[in-house]
C-alpha cells in the first residue's frame, strides 16, 4: 500500500483542513512510464470518484486511485521535502529513481 511520511501527512492535513466541506480526496495516479518502463506518479485533489476507483485513508487523509494505479501503489511514497533548493511534495517510486518525481 501507499506509504506516507510523517512530514507529508502533517502538511497534507494542514492543507486539507483549509479546504471547504466536503473535502476532496487526494488522487494518486500514474503520470507516465519512463523510457525503461517504470512508473512515475502524480497526485491531485479529486471531487469526483467513480465506482471503479479504490478509496482508502492513511493517517486521516482520504485517498483515491483508479484501477490501473491501485496495483502499483505498493511502490509509492509521498514525502514533503524542505531544503535550500525546494519545498513541496515529492512522490517517489521506491523501486525506481531516475531524476523524475
Amino acid at each position: 500500500m501507499l506509504k506516507l511520511t510523517e512530514s507529508a501527512a502533517s502538511e497534507l492535513k494542514t492543507l486539507m483542513d483549509r479546504l471547504p466541506e466536503p473535502q476532496p480526496r487526494l488522487r494518486v495516479y500514474i503520470d507516465h512510464r519512463c523510457h525503461c518502463g517504470n512508473v512515475h506518479f502524480s497526485m491531485k485533489l479529486e471531487h469526483e470518484i467513480s465506482e471503479s476507483d479504490s478509496e482508502f485513508a492513511l493517517q486521516g487523509i482520504g485517498f483515491v486511485s483508479d484501477p490501473d494505479t491501485t496495483p502499483e501503489l505498493g511502490v509509492v511514497e509521498i514525502d514533503y521535502a524542505r531544503d535550500w533548493m525546494r519545498e513541496g511534495f515529492v512522490i517517489r517510486n521506491l523501486n525506481h529513481q531516475c531524476g523524475g518525481h
